[in-house]
């Protein structure tokens, strides 16, 4: 067995482009998987321990003011397990900078005492106490160089309070903290939170209001019938109850870890089925090619189990040094990278990448499936006699081709035309191998450039088409009905209410967003035939993503819960909104009060000029965005996507050079008695340099044909299951996108294809063309 050994290592590198080959390919699909599922799973695991340690509440219940009784009401209903109170006041930091109201950092302050049912995490100084201090949010404490000990002015009910910073924290209800969903990514300097002492506070404002009830619940609980209870004892106090899954600070990151992991699975399960089919035809032909010294091996007496053991060493120990290699460089080398980019959204402590059980196996699968190929082709190379098997494999017989059946066509062809095409019909395996890579390398470049494309085509059609207001002010109440009434006869407002709701359809449930829109230009909505609607005085209109959840179809009559009442309201689908968000319910104002509601508006949607008047008018917590905020704001929030395209771009280019060059070296190989043969009959270096690239290129145009239509099918499909379900991405590739993706891959084949040619100048003639002695 050890000579067996010297010949293994020898072979190593002799052949070493070839094996290199396979290892690269094994080393990178895992790579590339472990890489991107230590990415979503360590953050997936680190929120949960996150939460878990902070006992975060199973839902919250807003209120205006719940008293002592009204709590011993609400913990005595069925399914409670726990029950904890707390004040939320607004507040602003005092700042002696000139500024707008509107551009003023804001804090939320939260009340707390030492029997708090929720947490928090000291990131710096001392945990909480019943003192004067406050416990500030480290995000924004960073963002405005604060540090613990540093004194903090706010001003809180027209009331100026210096505070003592003892502590900095990060509180898991804050783990993705925006003042609204008009804002997508966290602004850290505007917008923070604090916890202070509930004594404290209590002492004072002379008094304290709490309007926030947390709670701990059965699993498996009714929600509807617990909502129902807890409404009945709050009465007209009763503001809203969300629970976790929809609970925004817990929903955005957990959105992302699925967005992340379909990213992860559909583009590695891809990538990883070309590599697997690299690798088993590279080891087959591998094998195939040393047919006589298997059969010096079976004419020395060397038993057929042991060459098959030898030989299928080869793919074992390749395969699993790449697969291993790839294991370990992936949650230590990209996952960090990833999980950095993913920081500046959420707010997550000891965010580290960890990766799952199927890792390993995706490393057992690939090293037993490179392993399997090389005993297949081992074991039929063991068949026949010695002398037989020494031969080597016979030429594959020249066969009619299709071709040949048109005469006119066929004799009208000159001899390297007539050469590729039959060589093409010889060698059938490594043709289809050679499109497959093609067809890989372009669907994975447009599926990462399409997604990237798919991204940002619905940002901007969010903010340029649907929406054209210049600015959005954002209501702090409801009672602000006489200012409103003088703005209401303005051309340049547009009133829009917003709120959550519960959606039903025969089994189906899911929860979205109520639009309601009053008169006014600002607010565009298309159907999926691409034509602008007006907004029904009967009915509704229905987000396309919301209509696929919930199974609807225009003309339906759905069911809809909305905090104002207590039985579920009917309601037709008028048609089907084709918008990137909200998903939900876009009604008019006057079907909005046909169904029996006040129109109490959220925001005021105007231009430029008028947003001083509006807030002029409006309480001084009232705060207004503009709509290219907004998008800078969404753009940024693809930042954090930006990496993991670039690193499936740089992927697919890699699996396409190594597949094509791969395939490229086997062809050489395999002819290698051919070119030798035509370089004797006297053709010169240049001719024989065009054979290689006509056959190249003749395989890499079907498979770019090919590739098309499959390319725009796969990217259609990696979107929509990709998309969150608060935002749709519709699919869309730019010229541009579609141009690059086939110059990568039309350059690649050429230039694998010129640089392999060359080797023919290196050619041994006398050994090449040496019979079988």
């Amino acid at each position: 067995m050890i000579y067996l050994f010297r010949k293994m290592r020898r072979d190593l590198v002799k052949l070493f482009p070839q094996f290199i080959a396979v290892f690269l390919m094994a080393f990178i699909g895992v790579l590339l998987y472990t890489g991107v599922e230590g990415t979503w799973y360590g953050m997936s695991q680190s929120l949960d321990k996150y939460f878990d340690s902070t006992n975060l509440p199973d839902a919250w219940v807003y209120t205006k003011n719940v008293t002592q009784e009204e709590l011993k009401q609400i913990k005595a209903i069925k399914g409670i397990q726990d029950i904890d109170k707390s004040m939320i006041l607004p507040a602003q930091l005092n700042t002696e900078e000139d500024r707008k109201i509107s551009d003023i950092p804001d804090l939320k302050v939260m009340t707390m005492n030492s029997e708090s049912m929720t947490k928090f995490q000291v990131i710096q100084g001392k945990g909480f106490e019943e003192d004067t201090g406050i416990w500030l949010d480290s995000d924004f404490a960073k963002a405005h160089n604060l540090k613990v000990n540093d004194t903090l002015s706010l001003k809180i009910n027209q009331l100026t309070i210096k505070f003592k910073i003892s502590g900095l924290i990060l509180h898991p209800e804050y783990v993705y903290y925006t003042t609204s969903n008009d804002e997508v990514m966290p602004n850290h300097f505007n917008h923070g939170y604090c916890v202070v002492s509930e004594s404290y506070i209590n002492k004072l404002l002379g008094g304290i209001v709490y309007n926030k009830i947390t709670l701990k619940l059965d699993k498996n609980i009714d929600e509807n019938s617990l909502k129902q209870s807890i409404q009945d004892v709050l009465k007209k106090n009763y503001l809203g109850y969300v629970n976790q899954e929809n609970f925004q600070p817990v929903k955005a990151p957990k959105n992302k870890i699925a967005q992340v992991r379909m990213i992860s699975i559909m583009f590695s399960s891809v990538f990883l089925l070309l590599a697997l089919l690299t690798i088993q035809t590279t080891m087959r032909r591998l094998v195939e090619n040393q047919r006589s010294q298997i059969g010096t091996l079976k004419a020395l007496g060397f038993h057929d189990a042991t060459i098959m053991l030898h030989y299928s060493l080869y793919g074992l120990i390749v395969t699993l040094m790449g697969s291993v290699l790839g294991l370990i460089l992936g949650p230590y080398l990209l996952s960090p990278i990833l999980l950095a980019a993913q920081s500046k959204s959420y707010s997550i402590p000891d965010l580290k990448s960890e990766i799952m059980v199927v890792s390993y196996i995706v490393v057992c699968v690939v090293t037993i499936s490179c392993t399997f190929a090389t005993v297949l082709a081992t074991r039929k190379g063991l068949k026949g006699m010695p002398a037989e098997t020494m031969r080597g494999s016979a030429p594959k017989s020249g066969k009619k081709i299709l071709l040949e059946g048109l005469p006119k066509i066929w004799r009208s062809m000159s001899f390297d035309w007539k050469w590729s095409f039959r060589d093409i019909a010889r060698n059938k395996i490594r043709t289809i191998m050679g499109m497959i890579g093609v067809i890989g390398c372009m669907v994975l470049i447009i599926a990462s450039l399409g997604l990237q494309d798919s991204a940002n085509s619905a940002n901007s059609y969010l903010y340029g088409t649907e929406y054209t207001y210049d600015k959005k002010v954002s209501l702090s109440s409801n009672d602000q009905s006489d200012a409103l009434n003088d703005l209401s006869d303005e051309v340049a407002v547009q009133f829009v209410q917003e709120n959550n709701v519960e959606l039903f359809f025969n089994d189906n449930k899911k929860m979205g967003v109520i639009s309601v829109v009053d008169k006014g230009s600002y607010v565009n909505i298309e159907n999926t035939n691409g034509e602008f609607v007006k907004l029904p005085s009967e009915g509704v209109l229905l987000s396309h993503k919301m209509a696929a959840k919930l199974g609807v179809h225009k003309g339906d009559e759905i069911e809809f819960n909305h905090n104002e009442q207590k039985y579920n309201i009917k309601v037709t689908v008028v048609d089907i909104a084709k918008i990137p968000s909200p998903q939900g319910i876009i009604a008019s104002r006057d079907s909005w009060t046909k169904l029996g509601f006040s129109f109490t508006p959220t925001a005021i949607l105007t231009n430029e000029e008028m947003e001083p008047e509006i807030l002029s008018k409006l309480d001084e917590n009232t705060k207004s965005i503009s709509r290219d905020s907004q998008l800078a704001s969404v753009e940024e929030l693809m930042d954090s996507f930006k990496m993991i395209f670039a690193m499936l771009i740089a992927a697919a280019v890699l699996l396409g050079v190594v597949i094509l060059y791969n395939l490229g070296l086997l062809s050489y190989t395999e002819r290698l008695r051919e070119y030798a043969t035509l370089r004797v009959l006297g053709f010169y270096q240049k001719e024989i340099t065009l054979f290689a690239l006509r056959e190249s290129m003749l395989t890499t145009i079907v498979g770019w044909i090919i590739a098309i239509p499959i390319s725009f099918m796969f990217l259609k499909f990696y979107v929509s299951v990709v998309s969150v379900d608060a935002f749709e991405w519709f699919s869309a590739l730019k010229p541009m996108s579609f141009i690059i993706a086939t110059v990568i891959t039309i350059g690649c084949s050429i230039s694998v294809s010129f640089i392999l040619s060359q080797k023919v100048k290196k050619i041994n003639m006398i050994e090449a063309l040496k019979s079988v002695e």
